[in-house]
């Protein structure tokens, strides 16, 4: 699932003691290894777009341009539009300074058709030269502007399955531990005020405000401080964030049990979410998003009376107390609705990474689902394929997510993402709370905030300025 959001930039004074061209940025967790083709933790694409640039990017004016390839010479091959050849510049070098060729190109257009859903499969991919011909098994009249992601970035052989794998970005790595990342510019590609971007990871308020950070928008749960707020300028990204209940659970009787009985807009309120209902897992205005998750609660006709009778116990996995601090009380208010003994358990974000990807884990946890207002693909990225927050495959989820993606028509994706998403709901794997529109903030001193990634609606901080 493309996972989890929300971004803040404090204004750079003299006393913040940090050089005044980096950009410190919060983050809840970092990443266990850097890995551009794995994008179910969505808030990591901040790091990979300032790391690896897709074989091609929008422009302003909405027209493809690329850092790697030759576009006079890269072409559809046919007018079936099954064959196109992709072609590099001549003498484009990874970070590390090594030459990139064809056998790179063609090993991570390979690898790419392999972990994107919404690419046809490959009938065939041949290298001529410092060219690649690649031969679909049907027709795509998209296919290149389906390159614009960092999983279909270039990767030097070799480095592939390493921590660190070579590419070539805006910024290439310096340091790497597991509390903080920092990154330099490569010479000549950074085009803004920025030459130094840093990732520090951040438990609380307390420890950002200690580690003095620049940039809370991307802490989980931690949102800008009310006491600021005054001094920064808002944006908001096409991108809206749906908030669920994850019900990881094996037994289908029993998950269905706590996804039916579990009293959800109470849940909402004594957290504090301030959300906006919606009918299912999927945020308003998207395709898909019209199927009502009350109606198949009522379908289940489960009897919400647990009351005295003996229970298994869950637990429920607290990443942000001091957001979800209340759901301890709220699990024993409400225990008698339960079918199981909800154990309310503090938490780390990499932890519950860890166990909500574990098949053998169980367990109950808050967890945000985000993606652009055109594709409800991305907001079942973690539920289906080969990275599950499940405990294993929902019958005909993958198949009908991925017919979506490559159906033609406006009505053929529509009715195949209601389909994936009644699946997922009848599932009971989810809970649906409802959705917020994300706003990011920076200080007024910040120019180019609205140059965001197209894809991913992230800033591109390469290109920020101070005024």
């Amino acid at each position: 699932m493309r996972a989890l959001l929300v971004l803040f930039f404090v204004v750079l004074l003299a006393g913040c003691h940090r050089a005044p061209r980096t950009y410190s940025v919060g983050l809840g967790a970092l990443p266990d290894k850097i890995d551009p083709r794995w994008n179910d933790i969505n808030v990591y694409q901040l790091i990979y777009l300032h790391l690896y640039f897709p074989l091609f990017e929008r422009s302003e004016n909405q027209s493809l341009t690329s850092h790697f390839l030759d576009l006079i010479e890269t072409r559809v091959h046919d007018v079936s539009f099954k064959s196109f050849r992709l072609c590099l510049k001549n003498r484009v070098r990874f970070s590390d300074g090594t030459e990139i060729n064809a056998k790179d190109l063609e090993s991570s257009l390979r690898e790419t058709h392999q972990n994107k859903s919404n690419l046809q499969e490959l009938e065939s991919l041949i290298v001529q030269g410092r060219c690649i011909e690649a031969k679909l098994a049907q027709s795509d009249t998209a296919y290149f502007d389906k390159l614009t992601t960092t999983e279909s970035t270039i990767l030097k052989r070799g480095s592939k399955n390493s921590r660190i794998p070579v590419g070539l970005g805006p910024y290439q790595i310096m340091e790497y531990t597991k509390d903080r990342l920092l990154l330099e510019e490569t010479p000549g590609l950074v085009q803004g005020d920025f030459k130094r971007l840093e990732f520090v990871k951040v438990d609380s308020h307390e420890d950002g405000i200690k580690k003095k950070i620049l940039d809370w928008n991307h802490i989980y749960y931690v949102p800008i401080p009310d006491t600021i707020k005054d001094e920064y300028q808002t944006i908001s990204p096409p991108i809206f964030k749906t908030y669920f209940i994850l019900v990881k659970v094996k037994d289908t009787k029993l998950r269905q049990q706590i996804a039916a009985c579990f009293p959800h807009e109470k849940f909402s309120v004594s957290l504090s979410l301030n959300l906006k209902p919606t009918p299912g897992f999927l945020p308003l205005g998207i395709m898909g998003t019209h199927v009502e998750f009350s109606e198949i609660r009522k379908k289940w006709g489960i009897n919400c009376n647990f009351e005295g009778k003996q229970k298994q116990k869950l637990i429920y996995y607290s990443i942000f107390p001091e957001v979800d601090g209340p759901a301890k009380h709220f699990f024993e208010k409400y225990d008698g609705l339960f079918p199981v003994k909800i154990l309310y358990q503090p938490s780390s974000i990499n932890k519950l990474i860890e166990a909500a990807y574990s098949p053998q884990k169980e367990l109950l946890a808050l967890i945000g689902s985000d993606g652009d207002m055109v594709n409800a693909q991305n907001y079942f990225s973690s539920l289906y394929g080969d990275k599950l927050m499940t405990t294993g495959n929902i019958p005909g989820l993958d198949g009908a997510v991925k017919k979506a993606a490559l159906a033609q028509s406006e009505g053929s994706k529509n009715s195949l993402f209601e389909e994936a998403h009644r699946l997922l709901l009848e599932s009971g794997f989810v809970i649906p709370l409802g959705q917020f529109e994300i706003l990011y903030y920076y200080p007024k001193n910040i120019r180019n905030v609205l140059f965001s990634d197209l894809v991913t609606g992230y800033p591109k901080i390469d290109k920020l300025k101070l005024r």
